[in-house]
């Protein structure tokens, strides 16, 4: 896949028998974390799809990428989107309210660098 800026963020198809179901991205920020999106085709979900996705992308946006923290803002009645996140080792920082959406309030799921000083 092209990705037209390389430099700020990292993008992945994710493909089965040929044909495309999901994406998977990180976007870096300007505060030294990158940003997690992701979405899945309803077919395949609940078969830990996502969950190794997240995990592979993650881990190679650590190695390419400066960056001290992923973060995750997945809906709160996402209880689906959330489960990902826990088992791909993310933390759950809490829930926060959006402005400017209507589709409900959302969680903060982060993943710090795994050597990162404390």
């Amino acid at each position: 896949m092209a990705l037209e800026h390389a430099d700020t963020q990292l993008l992945r198809a994710i493909v089965a028998q040929g044909r495309a179901i999901g994406s998977v991205g990180v976007f870096l920020r300007e505060n030294g974390q990158a940003e997690l999106g992701y979405w899945l085709a309803q077919p395949y979900w609940g078969r830990d799809v996502m969950t190794r996705a997240v995990a592979l992308l993650c881990a190679q946006t650590f190695l390419r990428f400066d960056v001290s923290r992923i973060f995750a803002t997945p809906y709160t009645a996402n209880a689906a989107s959330r489960r990902v996140l826990e088992k791909a080792g993310f933390s759950d920082q809490g829930a926060t309210q959006t402005h400017g959406c209507s589709r409900g309030n959302v969680c903060l799921y982060v993943l710090d660098r795994p050597d990162a000083q404390v």
